[in-house]
């Protein structure tokens, strides 16, 4: 009896063993059956369609496509996170990947969502744009016959014990908009557009803008009124011509604020303005240097010469400090030497005007100091 009490014991107190063994086995979290687990790191294909682009409350439309290789578990499904933006504007989007019964990869993709983008509109039209995405995973995956969910905290300490890297991106304009997407914006033949994968799990889209047809339509239309200004200068001075110098300068004044409230709806969004505004703004600040000496009641050719210097140390000035480390030097030094050569125009055809004329009282200044000094030193 005392045998078979004492067995009964023994046996209670191996299963209550068991029990606590199972117990603490069964008490490891996913996460940690999962990092016991060896498993190579799996690739993601991440492609990234983009059908509208509205620079001008800088956002873009887009859909996500995902393609998952070698997967390490058996899993029902991977769902990926796409997270972009930056701070006080994070955007989220979940891509939902199931299993191909032939090739064993795991596809999806989202719907049509819209994405944040950043850039300085105020280097229109030589502006661009750029986007950030990282993935994050979340997935449902078999052990020991038991389907557990695992899912991960939307950080990089996280992140890593989930061993997935982006093998391959792929970023395009697509759409019914595809052909003026692609008129706007520099991309490949096929619509693609500049991307390069930042880290293992981060991709970054640059979108930068094909200045030629906004070029055409917003920047020369305003030179041609540069040159049109310099140009004033050939008319006489005089009375009888300031009517027809003021014929020059009054449109130019109209002009200038009228093409500028008719240019607003085609600018993007921008903090301050942009070089199509600030062209039209000098545009009516040189104007005015041109028409006030104008209307100076001197025959002296040598006054026109001071509005062009204020003109171009005004521009200069202000472009130098606004425009000139935001864009490319051979833009700069295009935009540059073209005004500069438009405020120039009028002396540079004169041979009898303005230069001319100024040559000729800087040699009779010299000429008179030259004689005084002789002089002097004869009397002495």
């Amino acid at each position: 009896m005392k045998a078979k009490l004492v067995l009964t014991v023994l046996v209670g107190l191996a299963v209550a063993c068991c029990l606590c063994a199972f117990s603490n086995l069964s008490a490891e979290s996913p996460v940690q059956q999962l990092q016991n687990m060896d498993a190579d790191p799996w690739n993601v294909t991440f492609t990234v369609e983009v059908f509208n682009v509205d620079d001008a409350n800088r956002q873009i439309e887009v859909r996500f496509q995902i393609e998952i290789d070698n997967f390490p578990f058996n899993a029902s499904e991977v769902n990926m996170w796409v997270v972009g933006g930056r701070s006080g504007e994070i955007a989220r989007k979940e891509v939902k990947c199931t299993r191909e019964m032939i090739s064993q990869s795991y596809n999806g993709s989202s719907n049509r969502t819209v994405w944040r983008i950043f850039g300085s509109g105020e280097n229109f039209p030589f502006d661009s744009y750029e986007s950030s995405f990282t993935l994050a995973s979340f997935y449902s995956y078999v052990i020991k016959n038991i389907t557990t969910s695992i899912s991960e905290d939307l950080t990089p300490q996280a992140w890593e014990d989930n061993p997935f890297e982006i093998e391959k991106t792929d970023v395009s304009l697509k759409g019914e908009s595809q052909g003026l997407l692609m008129s706007t914006w520099r991309t490949g033949e096929n619509g693609e557009v500049h991307s390069q994968i930042a880290s293992e799990r981060d991709v970054v889209v640059q979108l930068e803008r094909n200045p030629d047809k906004f070029t055409l339509q917003f920047i020369l239309p305003t030179i041609a009124c540069y040159y049109l200004l310099g140009g004033s200068v050939l008319i006489e001075r005089g009375r009888s011509s300031i009517s027809s110098r003021l014929e020059v300068y009054i449109p130019l004044f109209i002009y200038a604020p009228t093409f500028l409230f008719a240019i607003q709806d085609f600018l993007p969004f921008r903090l301050s303005l942009s070089m199509p505004e600030f062209l039209l703004t000098n545009l009516v600040l040189s104007s005015a240097f041109f028409a006030f000496f104008s209307m100076l009641q001197f025959e002296s050719r040598i006054l026109d010469l001071f509005p062009v210097l204020l003109s171009i140390a005004s521009f200069l000035w202000l472009y130098l400090s606004r425009f000139f480390t935001e864009l490319p030097l051979y833009v700069n030094i295009i935009l540059v030497a073209t005004v500069i050569i438009g405020y120039m125009i009028g002396t540079i055809l004169t041979p009898q005007g303005v230069v001319s004329e100024t040559l000729r009282r800087a040699r009779r200044r010299i000429a008179s100091f030259v004689r005084s000094r002789a002089g002097k030193k004869e009397a002495a």
